[in-house]
């Protein structure tokens, strides 16, 4: 069974960061930490990651993270599911939100949500399960799934 590593807020009472490794600060914890104006938490959490979850990735092309587009993709994802855990990134001018959803396979995900959003915004997206396997849609091409 393979464990991951967590960082937790306590001041917000949230997830800071995930790692494989214990006692890892990577450049987006510190990062994280510099920003908000506290330190990140020493204490970690060592868990078992769920076999029940699907992430839902919306991404776009940029050279920075655009707060508009975020903030509509994250403020229509919330409409449906205002539970839901989300990450922002930023790798070689891929920028990302991703929805960490509680769910047991890619096909109980509302493809018609992330479509909306896609052809809204004009924005792709990905849905994939824990083990990497899912599906892709991309709003200015053939309209399905692949």
């Amino acid at each position: 069974m393979k464990y991951v590593y967590v960082m937790f807020d306590p001041l917000y009472e949230r997830i800071v960061c995930v790692h494989e490794e214990e006692n890892m600060v990577c450049d987006e914890c510190k990062h994280i930490g510099d920003n908000s104006g506290y330190g990140i938490s020493e204490n970690k959490f060592k868990v078992e990651p769920s076999i029940s979850m699907i992430n839902v990735k919306f991404y776009y092309f940029n050279d920075e993270i655009d707060s508009d587009i975020n903030f509509l993709i994250v403020n229509r994802i919330k409409m449906d599911y205002p539970d839901v855990v989300f990450t922002e990134q930023i790798e070689d001018e891929e920028c990302s939100v991703v929805f960490e959803m509680g769910m047991d396979s890619v096909d109980e995900m509302d493809t018609f949500v992330c479509e909306e959003i896609c052809h809204e915004i004009e924005v792709y997206c990905e849905i994939t399960d824990v083990d990497g396997e899912g599906i892709k849609y991309f709003y200015d091409e053939d309209d399905e799934w692949v």
